[in-house]
């Protein structure tokens, strides 16, 4: 299963808290949103691909976790469209 990330916050929120938040979402359409606050600290002189890598680091058992939930949805059957053969 893909999983593609996409920044959908990046900011501060306060002056010594910054936000970094994901759209996670699979091929078949599952999503969810997830975030995590780092310091100003954690962040000062990184790459926007380190903050970001900082923030994936910390949420990653939080992401572990929606993609079983991802998969256990996709192996229902319930929303499938079903089309008859003729």
């Amino acid at each position: 299963m893909n999983i593609i990330y996409t920044i959908a916050r990046y900011e501060f929120i306060d002056k010594d808290r910054f936000l970094v938040g994901f759209n996670v979402k699979d091929d078949f359409e599952n999503s969810a949103y997830v975030e995590h606050i780092l310091s100003s600290s954690e962040i000062s002189g990184k790459t926007t691909q380190e903050i970001c890598q900082l923030a994936y680091s910390s949420l990653k058992n939080k992401i572990e976790s929606l993609k079983q939930a991802f998969e256990q949805n996709n192996n229902s059957k319930i929303g499938y469209q079903f089309i008859p053969e003729e």
